[in-house]
């Protein structure tokens, strides 16, 4: 039988199965417990540092533990770490030790924990899902720096830049995404005014050639980018030298995405229907 095999049409208990997997589950957490140790008392001396490493998870890579794994043990030590009753949990085998190290946020941000809760608290009445869920959602509620996006849009024809908005989305609602698709159509229409392209058909141009041509205008482009979290997608027009910025981490490279947030369609999305407001 292998995993994706279903189960047989008559189920039965096999006790001893079980007690292996408790076992090794248990085998696992003190294995985890033990790496969370050791990666705390090399991080008090730069134990990777001085063996070129650039970080704990690229350490982890050498000596045989995945980047993702050693990161989240490095997390569930600063979480443990002065906390018992939390490393009880994972000793026990009561909860999983990634929903522990899912607390860290909590930790490094006390504001997102309401009157009266605990980090105990939260832990019993949530899933590792629940956790990340409760931080994310805590995050929306208070605004917080790093769920701000910057979008600067920097029209530019036939050579002419700085014709750019900037715009603030400071909230993951698809009611404010709306208004950006909104805005951006409202832009567009007054560039295209400008510069008296309005009904006119926008010439073709090849994915990738940023030259632009002499005496030919550079073709208006719009992108979707679906921004990691937003209740509905994002418009961004690209035209050509637009920059999509996140403000936590700017970039002196031509485009970039918001973090988390996958581009969908190499080059970028045409939708012809923006010219007669029929966007998509």
């Amino acid at each position: 039988m292998t995993p994706k095999t279903p189960p047989p049409s008559e189920c039965t208990t096999d006790p001893e199965a079980e007690a292996r997997f408790v076992g090794g589950v248990g085998k696992v957490n003190e294995g985890l417990l033990e790496v969370t140790a050791a990666l705390m008392d090399m991080a008090k001396c730069g134990h990777w540092k001085a063996l070129g490493a650039g970080s704990v998870g690229e350490f982890g890579e050498r000596k045989g533990l995945s980047y993702a794994l050693t990161r989240a043990c490095f997390d569930l030590a600063s979480v443990i770490e002065g906390r018992p009753e939390l490393e009880e949990k994972v000793r026990s085998s009561e909860k999983p030790a990634e929903a522990v190290a899912a607390l860290l946020p909590l930790i490094e941000e006390p504001a997102l924990l309401e009157d009266g809760e605990t980090l105990v608290s939260v832990l019993e009445r949530r899933s590792t899902k629940g956790v990340r869920s409760l931080v994310r959602e805590r995050r929306i509620e208070r605004k917080d720096t790093t769920r701000r996006h910057r979008i600067l849009l920097a029209l530019t024809e036939n050579g002419v830049r700085d014709l750019g908005r900037v715009m603030d989305i400071e909230s993951a609602r698809a009611q404010e995404s709306l208004d950006v698709h909104q805005t951006v159509e409202r832009v567009l229409r007054e560039h295209r005014e400008r510069h008296d392209l309005l009904g006119k058909p926008m010439p073709a141009r090849r994915m990738g050639d940023t030259r632009g041509r002499p005496g030919r205008p550079k073709a208006l482009r719009v992108k979707w980018w679906e921004a990691n979290g937003y209740g509905g997608k994002c418009l961004v027009d690209l035209c050509d030298h637009t920059r999509l910025i996140d403000s936590s981490r700017c970039t002196s490279r031509e485009t970039c995405s918001v973090r988390g947030a996958p581009q969908l369609g190499r080059g970028g999305r045409l939708l012809p229907g923006w010219r007669g407001g029929q966007g998509t």
